[in-house]
C-alpha cells in the first residue's frame, strides 16, 4: 500500500463549520459572511453623504434627508428635489420624514421647519404658520384623519415640546412635560409616546402620563420606540437610549440587552420592525443589529460592513422578501441590504488563491456537531467558527483537491488529488495510487454507499474510468456499453442506481450490471456534468444537467416519456447551456450552476429565477463540483472569485409584482399631467418610467404601447423611457408594462392626452374652404362649359376621320390575317408531304447503311466504314428533325390534342429508361432513376408524357459528358406530381433562360459528342407541357450542371387492391 504521494501545498479557500443536530444548531455560531448589500453615494445623485432621515412615501419612493438637501430615489438614482422659487429643500438640514396616507411627504428640519411635499409643490411649514419651533426632530402621522378626512401630523421640537398639525392649523399640545427636546414619536393603542430628553411620556385622552418605567431605564435620552409582535401576537416595545443601549418592554417589566457586550457600543439611533418580530437596530459605533429572539446579527467593519455609524432606517415595498431594508450611514451615504442572499467571507488567509473547489461535512465525534470541509490546493476546516488549515504534503505544488466526500455521519474525509484518493482520518493522511489499482486518471467525483451492517462502498470516477473502493482495496469497473474511455463528470446514488455522468452521455450500473432504462432513451448523446434524483409526480424522477444542451428533466427513468428540457433559448433565467452541478435546496426546489452563475428551479410550475453578484455571489463563474448542502440547509458555493453560502429558508423566491410609477410627462420640455392637450405642432413627447423593484434595477425591462398609433406594444427593452416626435392629431393613451428581474410583470400603467388639430384643419376652417371652394367651382363651371362647347364640335369632325381610318386599317388587318392561316395550312401541308415522301427514302438509307456497318448486308470495306457510319448518322438526324417538324405541324393544327388518363408514374419511367440505354452506353453514361412513392400517378396524355420525359433525356445525354451520372425521378409534391431530368452539363447561363423554350433557339452549351440538334426539342416539350396543364423551368444545380422539372396534376383516387 503506497503512503501519502501527493497533496497540494496551495489550499482550498475555506471550509466552514456546520455543527448541526437536532438541538446543537441553535447553539453554534453563524458562519462567517457578509448579507450582500449595496451602497449609494453621490455618484448615484446622493447631494451629501450623511444619511440624517429616510423614509418612504405611499407610493414606494425612497426619501432621504441629509445636511445638504433631500434626495428622492425614482428606482435607478437619487434625484435632488428642488422647491422652487425658494430653494428650501437644498438648503434643509433634514432630521426627520414620514410618508402620510395622502401621498404627501413631510420632512423635518433642523433649521426651516416642516417641509411637505405633494404633487410636485413644497409648502413650508414653519413659526410664521404657527408651528412653536422651527427645529423639528420627528414627524408622526396620528392613525386617525382629522374631521375632513385629512391627516393629523404631530411634530416633536427640539425645545418647545409637541406640535399639531389639525384642520389645517398648527397648535401646541398643551401640558406641561418635564423636558421639551424632543427625539422621536411614536403611536401605540391611540396614544402618542414621546421620547424626551428625560424618559417617554404618553400623550392619551386625558393628557400627559410618565412611563412608569422611566425609572427602569438606565438613560434618560430616549432617541426611538418601535414594536413588535411574535408569532404568537406578544408584544414587545424597544427602547432605543442614547448612551444606554436597548430596553425591551414586556408585560410592563423593563429588560436590558446587552448591546454594549455584544457590540461594544450602546448609542442607538432607530429601531425598525423586522418579518417575524425581529428587530433592526441602528448604532453610532456598533453597525447595524438584527435581533430575533436569541439570535443576534451583528453588521458591522469586522463583518465587511462600509462603516459602524449608522443614523436611519427604512423600509420600501419590493426586493426579493417583499420588503427592501435601507439605512442611512453617516458619511457613506445610503446602503440597501438584502434580506437573504449569499454571504460571501474570507478564507483565513489573505493572500492566497481564494476559490474552492470542493466540499464535504464530516461529524467530530467528541462534540457530534458537524465539521465543514472545502478543498482546492489545500483543505480548510471551520468548526464552531474557527478556522483550521492542513498541508498534508507541503511539498506538493501540482495537483489539486477536486472532490470532497464524507458518509452520512462519518468522521473520515475522502478525497481525490490528482489522480490519488486520500483519507484523512484521526488526524492522519493517507492514500492510495495508481499502484494500488486506480485508473491512471485525475480523481474528478466521489460518492459511496453504506448499508445497514455498516459495510462501505466507495465510488471513484477518474479522467479514465470508474472504480470502487471497500476500504481495504480497488477494483476497476467496465466501462459502460459504447464509452471505452468512461471519463466520468457526476455520479449519484439512486437507491440500488449509481447513475454515471461521462463525456459521452448517461449511464446506469443496477446490480455490478450496466443497464439502460427506458426514459434515457430521449436524452441527447452529450457530456453529462451534474446528476441529480428527485422524487418526480410520475416516479422516480432525474434531473440531468449536460455540457452545452441544458437542464433535462425525466419525470420517470423506468418510462418511455419525452424528457423536458431547459436551455438558453427557453428559459432566460439560465445563462449559459453548460450544468456544473445540481443541488436540493431543501425547500422543495433545486438550484443549478454554471460558467455564468447560480440558477433555481421550481418544479412546482417549472419556475426559474436567477441569482447575481447583487444576490451576493463574489462572482457568476462558478466553479464545478463547488455547490453543496450542508446538514443545517445552508448551500454553498465556489466561484472563481471567492466562496459564499445561503440559506434556502431566507430565500423565498420573489413572486410579488412591484410598483410601476410614471416619473415625468414632458411635451417639448414642459411637464403635461393627464388628459393633457397639446398643440398640433408638438415635438419632442418624452415619457420616463419606473419599476420599484428594491433589487436589481438593471435587469427591469419595459415595453410601451401608444394606442392611436401603434397596434401592439413593442419588444421589451431595459430603456426606462418613451420618445415620439412629430405625432399626428387625435386622442392618444401610453400604456406601458414592466418586468422585474424576477419575471413578474407589472401594468399596464396609462397617461392619456391628445394633439390638437392644426388651425387650418378645424370646423370652421372646413366651412370658409367649402363656401370658396363653391363659388370657385361655379366660376369654373361656366368657363369650362364655353370652352368645352366649342372644342366638342372640333372632336365630333376628328372623330368621324379617325372613325373612317380605322375601319380601313381593320379591313386590311382582316385581309392579311386570313392570308396568313392559308399560307400557314399550305406549310404544314407541304411539310407534311414533303416529310411523308421524304421518311421512307431516309428509313431505307438509315437500315441500309446500318446494315452495311454492322455486316448484316454484306462485307463492306474498312476504309469505306467511317463514310458508311456517318451516312447512317445523318440519315438518322434527318428522321428526327422530320418527325420534329411534323410534331410541330400536328400541334399547331390542333390534331395533337392531349387524352389524359391516370398513367403510373413507374411505368413510364422504367421502359422509357430501359428504352434509353443503349444510348447511354454508347457515351458510358448511368443513369439513377427515383420513381417516388409507390401508387403514385399523374393526370396526362401518357403519349405525351414519354414524349416529354425522352425528349429532355434525350437532351440530358447530348449536353453531358462521358461518363456522366444522369437523373430521372418523380414524386408527389401535394395535389401535383414532380418529375426531374438531371445532368452533368456546363448548365446555363442567364441568356439562355430567355430563349430557352423558342423554337430554332441555339443555347450556348453544345453536345459532347458533336450529336446534332434542331432547336425544335424544348419548344416542343413546352407546348405539350401546356396542353396537359403542366410547367417546365429549368434551374442551374449547385455542384454543376441543371436540372427541368416538369409538374403535372396528380391523379387522386384510391387503389383498388393491391395490384393498382
Amino acid at each position: 500500500m503506497s503512503g501519502s504521494n501527493s497533496f497540494t501545498k496551495t489550499l482550498v479557500r475555506v471550509l466552514l463549520a456546520a455543527a448541526l443536530g437536532s438541538g446543537a444548531a441553535a447553539q453554534e455560531p453563524e458562519p462567517p459572511g457578509m448579507r450582500p448589500v449595496k451602497v449609494f453615494r453621490e455618484a448615484e445623485g446622493l447631494p451629501q453623504m450623511a444619511i440624517y432621515a429616510l423614509a418612504a412615501d405611499r407610493g414606494g419612493h425612497l426619501w432621504a434627508g441629509t445636511m445638504a438637501g433631500i434626495a428622492r430615489f425614482d428606482g435607478h438614482r437619487w434625484q435632488s428635489v428642488e422647491a422652487p422659487p425658494n430653494g428650501y429643500a437644498l438648503m434643509a438640514n433634514a432630521n426627520a420624514m414620514t410618508g402620510t396616507s395622502d401621498g404627501a411627504m413631510w420632512v423635518g428640519t433642523r433649521f426651516q421647519g416642516i417641509l411637505e411635499f405633494k404633487d410636485g409643490r413644497c409648502r413650508v411649514h414653519n413659526t410664521a404658520t404657527g408651528l412653536p419651533l422651527d427645529n423639528v426632530n420627528a414627524v408622526l402621522e396620528r392613525s386617525r384623519p382629522d374631521a375632513q378626512g385629512r391627516p393629523v401630523i404631530y411634530a416633536a421640537t427640539y425645545g418647545k415640546g409637541l406640535a399639531v398639525f389639525e384642520n389645517g392649523a398648527w397648535r401646541q399640545v398643551p401640558g406641561d412635560l418635564p423636558d421639551g427636546r424632543l427625539h422621536c414619536l411614536f403611536e401605540r393603542d391611540g396614544e402618542i409616546w414621546v421620547g424626551t430628553h428625560k424618559g417617554i411620556w404618553i400623550l392619551g385622552s386625558t393628557g400627559w402620563r410618565p412611563f412608569e418605567g422611566n425609572g427602569d431605564l438606565p438613560d434618560a435620552v430616549v432617541r426611538s420606540l418601535a414594536e413588535t409582535r411574535d408569532a404568537q401576537g406578544a408584544r414587545t416595545l424597544w427602547i432605543g437610549l442614547e448612551r444606554g443601549g436597548l430596553c425591551a418592554v414586556r408585560d410592563g417589566r423593563v429588560t436590558m440587552l446587552p448591546l454594549k457586550a455584544r457590540t461594544g457600543c450602546e448609542s442607538v439611533r432607530s429601531l425598525l420592525p423586522g418579518p417575524g418580530g425581529s428587530l433592526w437596530v441602528a448604532l453610532f459605533g456598533g453597525g447595524l443589529v438584527r435581533i430575533d429572539g436569541d439570535r443576534w446579527e451583528i453588521l458591522n467593519t469586522q463583518a465587511g460592513f462600509p462603516t459602524d455609524h449608522v443614523r436611519s432606517l427604512a423600509t420600501t415595498p419590493g426586493g426579493p422578501g417583499g420588503t427592501t431594508l435601507w439605512a442611512g450611514l453617516d458619511g457613506k451615504g445610503v446602503l440597501r441590504l438584502h434580506p437573504g442572499g449569499w454571504r460571501r467571507f474570507e478564507l483565513p488567509w489573505k493572500k492566497a488563491d481564494q476559490r474552492i473547489q470542493c466540499f464535504a461535512e464530516t461529524r467530530d465525534p467528541a462534540t457530534g456537531r458537524s465539521v465543514l470541509w472545502m478543498g482546492h490546493r489545500a483543505l480548510a476546516r471551520l468548526q464552531d467558527g474557527g478556522w483550521k488549515v492542513y498541508h498534508p504534503d507541503p511539498e506538493d505544488k501540482a495537483d489539486s483537491v477536486r472532490a470532497l466526500f464524507a458518509f452520512p455521519g462519518g468522521q473520515d474525509l475522502h478525497f481525490g488529488k490528482g489522480q490519488d484518493l486520500v483519507v484523512f482520518s484521526n488526524g492522519r493522511f493517507r492514500a492510495w495510487t495508481a499502484a494500488d489499482g486506480l485508473p491512471a486518471g485525475q480523481i474528478r467525483v466521489l460518492t459511496g454507499v453504506q448499508d445497514g451492517a455498516g459495510h462501505r462502498q466507495l465510488y471513484i470516477g477518474t479522467s479514465r474510468g470508474l472504480a470502487v473502493w471497500d476500504g481495504r482495496s480497488v477494483r476497476v469497473l467496465d466501462p459502460p456499453p459504447g464509452d471505452p474511455e468512461c471519463a466520468v463528470r457526476a455520479l449519484a446514488v439512486d437507491g440500488p442506481r449509481l447513475w454515471v455522468g461521462t463525456d459521452r452521455g448517461l449511464a446506469c450500473l443496477e446490480a455490478g450490471a450496466w443497464v439502460r432504462p427506458p426514459g434515457l432513451n430521449g436524452l441527447p448523446s452529450v457530456g453529462v456534468h451534474a446528476i441529480l434524483p428527485f422524487p418526480s409526480r410520475s416516479g422516480r424522477g432525474l434531473l440531468v444537467g449536460t455540457f452545452g444542451s441544458g437542464l433535462w428533466v425525466l419525470e420517470d427513468a423506468d418510462r418511455t416519456s419525452p424528457p423536458q428540457c431547459f436551455n438558453t433559448r427557453n428559459t432566460p433565467a439560465l445563462r449559459h447551456d453548460l450544468i456544473y452541478d445540481i443541488v436540493a435546496d431543501g425547500q422543495g426546489r433545486y438550484l443549478v450552476d454554471g460558467p455564468r452563475g447560480v440558477a433555481r428551479l421550481d418544479p412546482a410550475g417549472w419556475a426559474w429565477d436567477t441569482f447575481t453578484v447583487e444576490d451576493g455571489l463574489p462572482g457568476t463563474e462558478c466553479l464545478k463540483g463547488a455547490l453543496f448542502r450542508d446538514a443545517a440547509g445552508r448551500v454553498w458555493i465556489g466561484t472563481e472569485d471567492g466562496p459564499a453560502w445561503a440559506d434556502p429558508r431566507e430565500m423565498p423566491p420573489d413572486r410579488t409584482p412591484k410598483a410601476l410609477v410614471l416619473e415625468s410627462a414632458t411635451a417639448g420640455g414642459a411637464p403635461i399631467g393627464p388628459g393633457a392637450g397639446l398643440p398640433h405642432d408638438v415635438r419632442d413627447v418624452i415619457f420616463s418610467f419606473r419599476l420599484l423593484t428594491g433589487h436589481r434595477e438593471r435587469d427591469s425591462l419595459f415595453r410601451t404601447r401608444l394606442a392611436g398609433l401603434q397596434d401592439a406594444p413593442g419588444e421589451w427593452s431595459p430603456e426606462p423611457a418613451a420618445h415620439f416626435t412629430s405625432l399626428p392629431s387625435g386622442a392618444y393613451t401610453l400604456e406601458v408594462w414592466g418586468r422585474d428581474y424576477a419575471g413578474n410583470e407589472t401594468g399596464p400603467l396609462r397617461f392619456s392626452f391628445r394633439v390638437a388639430r392644426p388651425w387650418w384643419n378645424r370646423p370652421w376652417a372646413w366651412v370658409l374652404y367649402a363656401a370658396a371652394a363653391a363659388a370657385a367651382v361655379q366660376g369654373l363651371l361656366m368657363l369650362r362649359t364655353r370652352l368645352l362647347a366649342d372644342r366638342n364640335r372640333d372632336l365630333e369632325a376628328r372623330v368621324a376621320e379617325a372613325t373612317d381610318e380605322i375601319r380601313r386599317q381593320q379591313e386590311e388587318a382582316e385581309a392579311l390575317n386570313r392570308e396568313l392561316i392559308q399560307l400557314n395550312l399550305e406549310k404544314n401541308k407541304l411539310l407534311g408531304i414533303a416529310a411523308h415522301d421524304l421518311r421512307s427514302p431516309l428509313n431505307t438509307i438509315s437500315l441500309v447503311s446500318e446494315g452495311l456497318v454492322t455486316g448484316d448486308l454484306m462485307d463492306c470495306p474498312p476504309d469505306l466504314q467511317p463514310w458508311i457510319r456517318k451516312i447512317s448518322t445523318s440519315a438518322r438526324h434527318m428522321t428526327e428533325l422530320i418527325g420534329a417538324f411534323l410534331d410541330v405541324a400536328a400541334l399547331e393544327s390542333g390534331r395533337l390534342l392531349p387524352k389524359p388518363a391516370a398513367v403510373p408514374v413507374a411505368e413510364v419511367l422504367e421502359p422509357l429508361a430501359s428504352l434509353f440505354q443503349p444510348r447511354l452506353d454508347a457515351k458510358g453514361q448511368h443513369l439513377r432513376i427515383e420513381a417516388g412513392e409507390p401508387g403514385c400517378r399523374v393526370l396526362a396524355d401518357p403519349s405525351h408524357l414519354r414524349q416529354i420525359l425522352d425528349n429532355l433525356l434525350s437532351n440530358a445525354s447530348k449536353f453531358s459528358p462521358a461518363g456522366a451520372d444522369l437523373g430521372l425521378g418523380a414524386r408527389r409534391s401535394g395535389a401535383l406530381v414532380l418529375f426531374e431530368v438531371a445532368d452533368q452539363g456546363p448548365g446555363l447561363k442567364d441568356e439562355d433562360q430567355a430563349k430557352l423554350f423558342r423554337r430554332f433557339a441555339k443555347l450556348s452549351a453544345r453536345p459532347t459528342a458533336g450529336e446534332a440538334s434542331s432547336g425544335l426539342g424544348l419548344s416542343i416539350v413546352k407546348q405539350l407541357v401546356d396542353a396537359n396543364h403542366g410547367r417546365i423551368w429549368a434551374e442551374n444545380l449547385p455542384a454543376g450542371g441543371c436540372v427541368f422539372r416538369v409538374e403535372m396534376p396528380a391523379a387522386d383516387f384510391p387503389e383498388r387492391d393491391g395490384r393498382g
